[in-house]
């Protein structure tokens, strides 16, 4: 296999850009350092498939993490919801201690605000 430095001397001297060798040294020279200094990236198949690979992986390992505390909080308020109605609170706002409408408790069983508490932003804290 031939060196990118003699493949550059070769062509800059078989093309005529230049009949002077030091000129070809020099030119050789730098592409030379050039392509030491600069990594290559392989074609697609290659580092760059790799790369899309692994940011495919992030991206569902992000999501999966996501889904996973979703699920997580959608559990919590179903238990919360579940000892509401043992204890005999469940349809009752826990801000403003007022009836949840039935609308409301069949779109979002586990809610614990009626929509006014809700959509103002009050909380049971």
């Amino acid at each position: 296999m031939v060196s990118t430095c003699s493949w550059v001397k070769s062509q800059c001297q078989a093309r005529g850009i230049c009949n002077d060798t030091r000129d070809c040294c020099w030119r050789s020279s730098v592409s030379c350092r050039l392509s030491r200094a600069t990594p290559r990236v392989p074609a697609a198949g290659g580092l760059e498939r790799v790369l899309i690979d692994q940011a495919n992986a992030d991206a569902e390992a992000e999501l999966q993490i996501r889904l996973h505390q979703t699920d997580g909080r959608l559990l919590r308020a179903i238990e919360e919801a579940l000892g509401r109605i043992r204890h005999g609170t469940f349809g009752a706002c826990q801000v403003c201690k007022q009836q949840i409408s039935k609308a409301r408790l069949e779109a979002v069983p586990w809610t614990h605000l009626c929509r006014e508490c809700k959509e103002s932003g009050r909380s049971a804290a």
